[in-house]
């Protein structure tokens, strides 16, 4: 990591330090490094300032994805990241399996959320708080620094991304807890109460309009187009596919048609052909790509251990494991793709471990028995020390269509739906669909296509979630625990250290 990227988060950080948690008195919270007893309104000085804040609140953001571990909270139990974004988004969808019988996976899976030490970070929201938190400072403190040390683009853009982000934080952990805590000021010692969800996203919706007017469609770096800031900062299209997500959740589907009308007519995203998967996936930043992590051993942008786009899902020859920890069962796969779908070799790979010193990799994934199947999406190889460096997709155009599509179907616009339908399945070697149209049959159709061509980007579990079809594919949660908020994670007990008015999820009192 570069010196001037170290002072960046440095500064940064010292912003944290100084934040007393949002949803109590977390005292160990102030005891983080580095300390420092500079007040957080002398930092904003300068358009320099913020843009170190910025650049620090991306870092956050990535850092809150990857999950936290006991480099960033003393009482963390885990030494590494586990890839949380991906944990979170497809592990508890029922279509993963253990083959080495991983005791974490196990109770993840099973919807044993209350599993110690390990799944115990899992129910810990306060990384995602630290991130609304430099948000809460951008948008508070960059448009009082003096105009002749910034001009009024810079303030507006720079609070647009914080909004942009805030936005989608809390998209983010209402997926995951449901109500959350509202905070929208700077180190915040209320003992704040946890808001309806339909609250939280009236706001972020609001955030998002307010935004979207000065995110540009394209950054531009010294009158040049950047390419790795246009498709891993929130640009418009990432704030698009934001509230689009936010009004499915809402149920306002005409509002999320819209602004995906919106989204396409940007030109700048399109469908690549199933041939550049590798592109899309490997090298990054593609014209498939919206919104992406950025990671990169060149630029010092890395993690170590797990983190990005979860390592335990390989083994050798991508990593030095020579056991499956998580993947999809030959039988599950066969079940959801046809056998001349093109994706199936570019999603996943067979891999022979009859010598686990030296597993061979075999061209046909569904060659070998139910369990030596891995996960291969992401195909960089990484270095001994695990350092992974695959950007790791959070929005991508394909994904938007197929929502698009079920926003056609549910404003009864099946013929734009089929067609929608129809070009994800033809990138993939399938015949058009000639189903039936109904409303509902088509909904699913569509489900079922956004779980093929979105598996292990953390879409396939607030899928069923927002439909409330969780009972339906996994047998650990039931219709009525569903109902009562099974699906939700319970709330870590941090949460209501000197908080009288914080409240346990329904299924986890």
């Amino acid at each position: 990591m570069n010196v001037m990227k170290k002072y960046i988060i440095i500064r940064f950080l010292v912003l944290i330090t100084l934040s007393v948690s949002t949803l109590g008195c977390y005292d160990d919270l102030l005891d983080q490094k580095p300390r420092s007893t500079v007040t957080s309104q002398l930092f904003w000085s300068d358009y320099k300032d913020a843009d170190a804040a910025v650049n620090g609140l991306y870092s956050l953001l990535r850092k809150s994805l990857q999950g936290m571990d006991k480099d960033d909270v003393a009482t963390a139990t885990r030494a590494g990241s586990w890839g949380d974004y991906l944990v979170y988004g497809d592990l508890r969808s029922g279509d993963w399996i253990t083959p080495n019988d991983d005791n974490d996976w196990k109770n993840l899976m099973q919807n044993n959320l209350r599993a110690f030490p390990a799944l115990r970070d899992l129910q810990n929201w306060r990384f995602y708080y630290r991130v609304i938190e430099q948000c809460n400072q951008i948008i508070t403190y960059v448009p009082g620094i003096p105009s002749e040390r910034i001009s009024e683009d810079q303030v507006n853009e720079a609070v647009a991304q914080a909004l942009a982000v805030r936005s989608f934080m809390y998209l983010y952990v209402t997926r995951i807890w449901g109500d959350v805590p509202i905070n929208t000021t700077v180190e915040n010692v209320t003992p704040l109460a946890r808001a309806p969800k339909k609250e939280v996203w009236q706001l972020a919706i609001n955030d998002l309009l307010k935004a979207i007017p000065d995110l540009p469609v394209e950054y531009e770096t010294n009158g040049i187009k950047d390419r790795v800031k246009t498709r891993t900062r929130f640009s418009k299209g990432a704030a698009y596919a934001t509230l689009a997500h936010l009004y499915m959740w809402n149920e306002e589907y005409q509002k999320a048609y819209d602004i995906i009308t919106q989204l396409q007519e940007l030109n700048i995203y399109r469908i690549l052909d199933v041939s550049q998967y590798r592109t899309v996936f490997d090298q990054g930043l593609s014209d498939e790509g919206i919104l992406e992590i950025y990671y990169s051993i060149e630029n010092g942008e890395w993690v170590e251990y797990f983190g990005t786009a979860l390592t335990w899902f390989f083994i050798k020859p991508f990593t030095s494991r020579d056991r499956i920890s998580i993947t999809m069962k030959k039988s599950k796969i066969e079940q959801l793709y046809s056998s001349k779908d093109k994706r199936i070799k570019e999603f996943f790979m067979g891999i022979d471990l009859t010598n686990p010193k030296n597993p061979v990799i075999v061209d046909n994934p569904l060659a070998l028995d139910e369990d030596n199947i891995i996960i291969a999406k992401y195909r960089k190889d990484p270095n001994e020390y695990y350092q992974f460096d695959n950007n790791v997709m959070i929005f991508r155009y394909a994904g938007l269509l197929l929502l698009k599509a079920e926003a056609c179907a549910q404003i009864d616009k099946p013929d734009e739906a089929i067609g929608l339908l129809n070009q994800i399945r033809k990138r993939a070697g399938l015949d058009d669909y000639s189903g039936p149209n109904t409303r509902q049959e088509l909904i699913d159709e569509i489900l079922e296509e956004r779980r093929r061509e979105l598996v292990a980007e953390s879409h396939r579990f607030y899928d069923l979630l927002r439909h409330g079809r969780l009972h339906e594919f996994t047998p650990y949660i039931s219709a009525s625990d569903e109902a009562n908020g099974a699906g939700c994670w319970p709330v870590n007990d941090e949460a209501f250290r000197n908080n009288p008015n914080m409240e346990q999820n329904n299924y986890w009192k």
